[in-house]
């Protein structure tokens, strides 16, 4: 069994890189211990939360972030991306995502986040910011 200072280790090092939303392939590649092995060891951690089956955030972890690595490639736009880029003052309860294949509705944190199907020719304009993908101001409008 891994000391409990290991994973918090592992999780600094996750947020040094900027890396808040992560899988449970991701720490069992870092640790070498099996994929069940570390969601057994995430779902018991209170420095993690789990988003949904598979993947986990940090604590300090935005939903733009969390939103955008639901499915990839996606990215953040419509009225939630309006708010990034503080056009509105208005807080969106629900986080609209730009995919190219469907996902169900999750809710996390008090946010809804909807998957809006495009299709790839559809797919273009937005941009990296840190570990999340949000449409350009150009595109949202």
């Amino acid at each position: 069994m891994l000391m409990r200072t290991n994973y918090f280790a592992i999780f600094e090092k996750l947020r040094r890189e900027g890396k808040r939303v992560f899988t449970t392939n991701d720490i069992s590649i870092l640790t070498g211990k099996p994929r069940n092995y570390i969601s057994l060891i995430l779902t018991k951690n209170e420095a993690l939360k789990r988003v949904e089956r598979g993947l986990y955030c940090l604590d300090d972890a935005d939903i733009y972030e969390i939103a955008s690595n639901l499915i990839i490639p996606s990215y953040v736009g419509l009225f939630a991306a309006l708010r990034y880029y503080d056009v509105t003052t208005q807080i969106p309860i629900v986080v609209s995502v730009i995919a190219l294949k469907k996902h169900r509705a999750v809710t996390f944190g008090g946010s809804k986040i909807l998957f809006t199907i495009f299709r790839l020719n559809n797919f273009f304009g937005y941009r990296k910011v840190g570990n999340a993908s949000i449409s350009s101001l150009e595109k949202t409008f």
